[in-house]
């Protein structure tokens, strides 16, 4: 476990694995995982493992035999074991000091920019600001006829989710700390927040409105149809997002 115990084998940082086939579960714990990160399929948990011990140069050390059981549930009791089933499964170094290289070559990029020093701009902040307001939404206090808008159906539902999606993706892009994330980690993000945003927007575009739900694509749900606000709730776990 830590670093210079006595009797202890030294796992170092300069091994390397093997390569692997990418599945849904994690290559070092079996844990549920969310992208290839650093060469091996694997979960949060141990990518974030992997990058801190590459970063950091720990050594580890195993005080039995260096062949610990690494699962979802002991996964933490030996670190050893644990970074040599990383290289095993096939995370390399080289992946970790790469990512770190291109943060620094791009953050110099909005902090020069930056002009109250946070690392926003006031040029992002305009733009992520229009892109939010690209999906059409009631205005607080104004009147609307519900009798020009069509009900929606099915492919009306669908339609409006994506459309909301396509600005949230392109919105966030526009947010630095956002695109200094992994590929992987984007994703993984809206996707985890996407039916909160759609739920969200609805609702502020329903306000001022009675039975009934309002679309971004203009088209209504009404009281009467429950089973179509059903579909929009169970429906964006469906949606694709993509950067």
């Amino acid at each position: 476990m830590g670093a210079g115990a006595a009797g202890g084998s030294v796992l170092t940082l300069s091994g390397s694995g093997v390569g692997g086939v990418l599945s849904q579960h994690c290559a070092i714990c079996g844990d549920r995982a969310t992208g290839k990160h650093y060469g091996a399929a694997s979960c949060d948990g141990c990518k974030g493992f992997f990058r801190r011990s590459v970063r950091k140069k720990h050594e580890y050390t195993c005080r039995f035999s260096r062949n610990c059981i690494i699962d979802k549930d002991k996964r933490n009791q030996c670190r050893y074991c644990r970074l040599r089933k990383c290289f095993k499964a096939g995370m390399k170094m080289e992946a970790v000091q790469n990512e770190r290289d291109r943060i620094s070559c791009r953050r110099p990029s909005y902090e020069e920019q930056s002009n109250n020093g946070s690392g926003l701009s006031v040029v992002s902040l305009l733009q992520a600001e229009m892109l939010s307001r690209q999906v059409a939404s009631l205005e607080l206090g104004s009147e609307i006829d519900l009798s020009t808008k069509q009900i929606a159906n099915i492919n009306d539902v669908c339609d409006s989710m994506k459309e909301q999606l396509l600005v949230l993706v392109q919105w966030a892009k526009y947010i630095p700390a956002f695109s200094e994330l992994t590929l992987d980690d984007q994703v993984a993000l809206l996707r985890a927040h996407a039916g909160e945003h759609l739920l969200l927007g609805v609702a502020r575009r329903s306000m001022q409105l009675q039975d009934v739900l309002l679309l971004g694509n203009n088209c209504i749900i009404t009281k009467n149809c429950p089973g179509m606000f059903f579909y929009f709730l169970l429906g964006d776990g469906s949606m694709s997002v993509s950067l």
